[in-house]
């Protein structure tokens, strides 16, 4: 006896790579929701570490921070934005993109509330650090995310998202230094970045919450393997080493 398999109904937003089965209750976003998580979420991805530029002073007062300690604050996320990309696609393969991104949001969150409570040194490199892995999970991992819900207009979605980081860099660098001067607490100056972060977590649960409610698919196909051996690849990550290098110096 022969089974006739039957087609599944695929409601597809123009432009989304986004498939929607039919008879769920949840639809696929609009283009206009997307874009709004992309915002929320690439805002979120520098003021954690440009912060700290404008509140060293402040911090190296209170906690008694040698100018060596006080830069690795803003040294420390740098360097972990490089390290742990390089396991971020393994993690997005094993336990699924959305959830990691997710998981990640959560920990920058956290850490920037943590940085502002801390009472030691030691508390207050730790939380450094976990910013920096929040920071830098996500960010690898939504830029390719960016590209997958929109193949057919990438170079628009990617502009989009480089734009908004800029933006809440420079937002970041230029209000923080208010802040702290309004409240007079660089604790509170610090802490008050956790607000974006709140946001891109409720924009990206919202907007994903289909896939994250749906058990991690193991797939068959292979981590892509790290171009090691590619000469344009190593020319390109030099290009945006001296840009990086440039960019944290000045805001350091």
């Amino acid at each position: 006896m022969s089974v006739k398999s039957v087609p599944i109904k695929r409601d597809v937003t123009p432009g989304l790579a986004y498939p929607a089965l039919a008879g769920s209750d949840v639809r696929a976003p609009s283009v206009a929701a997307v874009v709004v998580c992309i915002l929320l979420v690439a805002l979120t991805l520098r003021p954690g570490i440009v912060s700290m530029g404008p509140l060293l002073t402040a911090i190296i007062d209170e906690l008694g921070l040698t100018h060596t300690q006080a830069s690795l604050l803003t040294a420390i996320p740098t360097l972990l934005m490089g390290l742990l990309a390089l396991p971020a696609p393994w993690l997005a393969h094993r336990f699924g993109r959305d959830r990691i991104i997710l998981l990640a949001l959560i920990v920058l969150g956290a850490a920037i509330i943590l940085r502002a409570l801390a009472g030691s040194i030691g508390q207050l490199f730790a939380s450094t650090a976990a910013v920096g892995a929040g920071i830098a999970v996500a960010g690898t991992l939504f830029s390719s995310y960016v590209k997958a819900r929109s193949p057919t207009r990438i170079a628009l979605f990617m502009g989009i998202y480089a734009t908004a980081i800029g933006l809440g860099s420079t937002v970041a660098a230029v209000a923080t230094g208010p802040i702290d001067q309004l409240i007079g607490d660089w604790r509170w100056a610090g802490g008050f970045w956790v607000l974006p972060a709140l946001l891109a977590i409720i924009a990206w649960g919202v907007i994903e919450r289909r896939s994250l409610a749906e058990p991690v698919a193991v797939s068959s196909k292979p981590v892509p393997r790290m171009p090691l051996r590619n000469p344009t690849a190593w020319l390109i990550a030099l290009f945006f080493a001296c840009n990086n290098l440039v960019f944290y110096a000045l805001i350091a």
